[in-house]
Order: C-alpha cells, then structure tokens, then sequence
C-alpha cells in the first residue's frame, strides 16, 4: 500500500543551511556570541511593527522549544518501564490546558490520554510535536521564516512518516495521530495547500479503515480528525462525511465529517440556566428560522454557561471537545444552507458568531488568532454595511459587539486602519468612554471573559492610543 499525501520533497538550499546551523548550534554550545537583541530592535522600530511584550505561553513554548539541547533517547527505553523527566512533563501539562482551557475544563492527567502514550513510544510522533512547539513559538512571535528547529524535526519527521506509509503500520491508530498533528502545524503555518494534502490523505486513510465511525472506540484521535478537519473542501464517499471545522474556516469550503451530538449534561446545564429571551441575539434572530434560532440560542447559552464555570461545574475534557465539535459544524452548516435568507445584521452576527468559534479553537495563551482571511473579508463587508445605520441605538452595541469579537479573532494588524476609526465613531455614537463601560454592553452578547476580556482590553487601549494621537495631530 502506498500514500502520497506527506509532502517530503528534497530540501532546497536554504533549508539546508538552516538544518546545518540547527546542527551545528551543538558544538558551539558554551561559545561566547554577540547579542542581536538590540539590532533586531532596531529594526522592529525602523518598520514600525509592534513588538510583544514576553508572555507566560509564549515563555513557556521557549522552554519546551528544544533550542541547543540533545533530544533524550526515549526510545531505547520500554515504554512501560519509561519515566519521563520533570521538565518534559511539565511542558506536555501545558499543551494539555492548550487543548483544555483550565477556566472551563476539570484537571486531567495528560499522561492518561492516547497523545502522551504516542509521545513516549513514536519516534516520529516525539519530532512532530517538537517541530509543532517550534511552529507555534515562531507563529506566536510573528516570525517571517521558520526556526531552524521547525525545519529540522519536520524533515525527521517527514522521513519517518513516509516510511510507516509504505509498511503494515500505514492506518493504524498513531499514523492517524500523526497525519493529524501534521494538518494541525500547517493550520498555525497557513499553508493550505500542505493543509489540503495531509487533509486528503487523512480522509483516505479513514475510508480504508472502513469509515469514521470505525475510530469510535479510540475517542482521542477522532476528536482529532474532527476537530483538525472541519471544514475541507474534498467530497468524502462516506455517508459520515458532511461538515468539517478548520480548513472550511481557512477555505469556505465543505467539511468532510459530522460530529453533531452535544454532551447530555452541557445540554442539561444550559435548559437549566436557559437564557432570557430579551438577550439582544433573541431578538435579532427572532424571525430566523427555527433551527438557527436554536443554534444562535445554544452558543449564546454556552457562552453564558462558561463564564458562570465555578469548580464543580467545569466540564470533562471530552465534554468540551464534544461541544465545540457540535458547535462548529452546525455553524458551517447554517452558514451554508440559510445565509442567503438572512435579514444583513443578521448574516453580519451570524459571521460574528462564527469569529466567536475561532477563539475556542486554538488556546495556547491567546497571544495571536489564526488567519482567516476570507471570514475576516466577510465580516469586514457586513460591518461596512451596518455602521451607517449603527446611530439607531438598536444597532450600536451589536455593532459595537462585531467589531470587537473581530478585532480579536480574524481582524490582523493592517485592518487597524479602518478598525480602530470605526470603534470610535461607535464608542463615542454610544458614550463609551471607559473599558468598563465597554465590557458591560460586551457581556450581552457572545463573550467569555476568561478568553476575551484581556484581548479587548488590548484593543480598547489601541483605539484610546489612536483617538489620543488624532488629538494630538
């Protein structure tokens, strides 16, 4: 049986001499060298690019980055006698509440799940997840180019990978993993068309174990499938195969399978503490049809259930990925079959609503947001069409809503020239003159405050910065 799906083309010069230094940083650990702190400083300044302050994610992705240090044989050691060392363990807890935010989900045990198994006896799953580390710190810093380290573990990797694909091992459950980890770098990379390949081959690999629900038993990797795959434009044979998340967000495209049902006690939870039907989104859509009306009532639901988590309510890990796997198709799917019928605040909160699911999806430190470029033009557009009419008080907070939940989830750095304008005018429409102010007409809309507050507040600053700066010019 043979693949072709992992990209393993001979390394062009310059990732050849990317690899050597990697390599060579070795011998020359203990060796004295100028720092190039100021230089790059300098630089920065020169083009105007503003620089991230150090943050507690981004230091630690530096700490698990295997920067000058040997990787450990791992390897040559039985796994069931393994003991991992301290500092490796305490890097895998930190990817763990990446994928499980503390703030809603109960304390687990990695070293329970699938990944970590995967981690102490795959060779090519262990240089996956560290090229992965090196893509994120690289992503999370803005880095044109990739580190030394990305490069040099995906070619390892590459090389181990294409040789299980040509064995007996080519769709057992850690191949699977491992294509898995290779379509979750090439989200935080952005290069779709790496994306679209491993994303093939991933699907062909399901149809040859017969099908997704044959994965059902081994939870983990089809959370994985699901969550990586939401949104693919490739026509899956399967019956299964309908909506995906990810690369439909990058690419517009259909998704590839279904992961619609919603955990019993999250759907408990939110009859429970059902939502008042004056919630600014009720009324909104309260001409929709009733299976939006529904959807936009669960998310706005959920948002509410997460900000009220308290300890002995969090949810299981596996509850939480249930329930942005759910959410994430059903709004792929509306967005596909009813935007078309919708009223224009309508199919721009709609689009809001998708940009609010993006910030669920990655959670390693909330530093930087995906690119989505084609939502962040969507939502762009609808918002131009609404801020004329946003002098009704009617449409001012919701506008007001949109520009910020976009601002933190699909907007980048050069939208800021039209952005941080139109937050004034609204702020200023509304009298706004405080963060606090802001964050209590936020709080009637879909907004977390242990995800979205510190980014608004970052946003809100930048918008005060700008009004001073007008003043002052």
């Amino acid at each position: 049986m043979e693949f072709r799906f992992v990209n393993d083309d001979p390394l062009g010069s310059g990732n050849r001499k990317t690899v050597r230094s990697h390599v060579m940083k070795g011998k020359n650990s203990g060796k004295t060298h100028v720092s190039r702190g100021h230089k790059r400083n300098k630089e920065a300044a020169a083009r105007n690019v503003h620089v991230l302050p150090p943050r507690d994610m981004i230091a630690t992705l530096r700490q698990m980055a295997p920067r000058c240090r040997p990787i450990p044989d791992y390897y040559s050691t039985n796994a069931s006698s393994f003991k991992m060392p301290g500092r490796d363990l305490i890097d895998f807890y930190a990817v763990g509440e990446a994928l499980y935010p503390p703030e809603f989900c109960q304390s687990q045990n990695p070293m329970k799940t699938v990944w970590f198994e995967y981690l102490l006896t795959d060779k090519a799953f262990f240089h996956v997840s560290l090229s992965m580390t090196a893509t994120c710190l690289d992503f999370f810093e803005y880095k044109e180019h990739e580190s030394p380290e990305a490069i040099a573990h995906m070619t390892q990797a590459f090389a181990l990978v294409n040789q299980r694909l040509s064995g007996p091992d080519a769709i057992s459950n850690p191949t699977i993993a491992l294509v898995c980890m290779l379509i979750c770098q090439e989200s935080v990379r952005g290069d779709l068309e790496k994306y679209k390949t491993h994303l093939l081959g991933l699907v062909r690999m399901v149809e040859l174990r017969g099908g997704i629900h044959v994965l059902e038993e081994n939870d983990d990797v089809l959370q994985k499938i699901c969550r990586l795959n939401e949104g693919s434009g490739v026509q899956a044979k399967s019956a299964v195969s309908r909506s995906d998340i990810q690369y439909a967000l990058h690419t517009e495209s259909p998704a590839l399978y279904a992961y619609d049902a919603m955990p019993q006690r999250v759907m408990q939870e939110i009859c429970h503490n059902g939502i008042q039907s004056q919630r600014p989104m009720a009324a909104i859509f309260s001409t929709a049809e009733p299976t939006l009306r529904q959807l936009i009532r669960d998310v706005d639901s959920i948002s509410v259930l997460f900000n009220n988590c308290k300890r002995n309510s969090k949810l299981k890990a596996h509850e939480f990925s249930a329930t942005i796997l759910s959410l994430g198709y059903r709004l792929l799917r509306v967005q596909g079959q009813e935007s078309r019928s919708l009223e224009a605040i309508q199919e721009a909160c709609l689009l809001g609503f998708v940009c609010f699911y993006t910030t669920l999806l990655l959670q390693f430190g909330r530093q930087r947001h995906l690119l989505y470029e084609k939502l962040s033009r969507r939502l762009k557009t609808s918002v131009d069409g609404l801020l004329p009419i946003c002098h009704h008080p009617h449409f001012q907070p919701t506008s007001i809503w949109l520009l910020m939940i976009g601002a933190i989830s699909v907007f980048e750095r050069k939208e800021d020239i039209w952005l941080l304008p139109a937050l004034v005018r609204v702020s200023e429409l509304m009298h706004l003159k405080t963060w606090d102010a802001m964050r209590n007409e936020l709080k009637e809309y879909p907004w977390i405050r242990a995800i979205h507050n510190e980014q608004g507040k970052r946003v809100w600053d930048k918008v005060q910065r700008y009004q001073l700066s007008k003043r002052i010019g």
